[in-house]
Parts: structure tokens; sequence; C-alpha cells
């Protein structure tokens, strides 16, 4: 299993900062953030969503984290696509490989928006477990955020277990894998801050048992390391 890479700078394990191109981001998932826009989605008080008459259909899972805090996935073959451009499109495997050094090939296991406006309290939680080492990752990009405001930001314990701050940026994303720390930075926003977030990792299929703790939790389909996509719902199984 590799070893846990240490980002001096963040003075934290598994974690990297590289560049995104925000323009090309932006342009391929606005329009559907515009059809979320006008299906109110964000009114809502269920924990759960199908909107399976948006052009691309979205699953919606609503964990009452402490706030508002809304994961947004694939619902279909087509929107599980849709987000495979995006990584291919972003680069995400090669930019991940060449600052973090790694020498396997990596695959999407799922992709997702994250859409939030306030958090009341930290929530400290870890992805993935210390045995992944640095085999599965979860990165966010922000696509809408107020940059100039010093809250809503990522809150992780360093190496020293110390409370420190990673602000985001538009065209900068985050990756980090186990053993790492984090949380909402608590905020309140008038805007809705919006995430384009992907899992993925290894195709190795020796840690997969503890890797798809994380990815099977966010939606209801996920890519297997053997390449073939994995519907948890049964319902669902027809779109896939």
């Amino acid at each position: 299993m590799p070893d846990l890479i240490l980002n001096r700078e963040l003075k934290a394990y598994n974690v990297f900062e590289f560049d995104i191109d925000f323009d090309k981001a932006y342009k391929l998932v606005s329009p559907l953030l515009e059809e979320l826009n006008q299906a109110r989605l964000f009114d809502t008080k269920a924990k759960t969503l199908h909107l399976k008459d948006m052009s691309l259909p979205m699953f919606v899972q609503i964990p009452h984290w402490n706030g508002d805090i809304s994961w947004i996935s694939a619902a279909s073959k087509g929107s599980f696509q849709f987000f495979d451009s995006c990584f291919q499109d972003l680069e995400i495997e090669n930019k991940t490989k060449d600052i973090a050094g790694l020498g396997f090939p990596l695959i999407m296991y799922s992709g997702f928006f994250v859409v939030r406006s306030y958090a009341t309290a930290p929530l400290y939680h870890q992805d993935y477990s210390k045995k992944c080492g640095n085999n599965a990752f979860t990165l966010m990009t922000p696509i809408q955020i107020d940059e100039s405001v010093d809250s809503g930001h990522l809150l992780y314990k360093n190496i020293f277990q110390k409370e420190s701050k990673y602000r985001y940026k538009k065209g900068k994303a985050i990756a980090f894998g186990s053993d790492f720390m984090h949380s909402t930075e608590p905020f309140e926003s008038k805007q809705k801050y919006v995430f384009l977030c992907f899992t993925y990792g290894s195709t190795d299929p020796t840690l997969w048992n503890e890797i798809k703790r994380t990815v099977a939790d966010q939606g209801v389909a996920y890519r297997h390391p053997n390449g073939n996509i994995n519907v948890k719902k049964p319902k669902f199984e027809q779109y896939f």
C-alpha cells in the first residue's frame, strides 16, 4: 500500500491543491445548475429527491449535517457519463498524479455537486480510513462561492491535531484522501455555494471494500474498480 504523503504547506497527510480550468468547469456544469435552480429543490425539507425530469436526471441527498448541505449525483447512465466526461475534460487523473507522484492508474468512482448556504457548527469527519492509504480521494472545486468572505471554507486537523483552515478559490481544486479529518467552516450566505466534486482512486481491487464505505454512500450509483457501474437502489437499475 503506498505510504501517506505529507503536504508540507498544509501540514497534513494526503491532501493536494492544484489548478483547474475554472472557465471550462463552469461552462460544463452551468446548464445543469440552471435547471436545479428552476426546480427549487433547495427549498425542500425532504431527505432525498429523484429529479427524473431533468435533461440529466439527478438524485439529491440532504443529510442534515448542521446545515443545508445537499449531495446531487447521477440518477441515470447519461448523468453518470456527464460527470465522467467532466472528470476527463478537467484532467483530474493527470493533475493528481503529477502533484502527488502516484504511479498507478486512477478512475472516477462517482461525481456529484455539493451545495450549501449555511453551516451552524463544525462536523468533523474523514472520508477514508487510514487503511486506504493514498488509493482513494475526494476532490472539491468551487463553481459558485463568495471568495471575499472569510467563512464557509474548509476546516481540517493538521498533523499536530491543530485546527487549520484551507480557503476555497475558483480555479483551484483540493483533493484529500485517507485519515484527513475535516469539516465545513460555519457560515451563512444568501448565495448558494456550489462545488463540483469527485470520488476517485486506484483500479486495484485490494482495498475496495474499505474505499466503498465512502464512494457508495453519496448517491445511487458508483463505478467499481473493474469499470462496471454499480447501482445501490434496485428501483434505479432501469435508468442505468
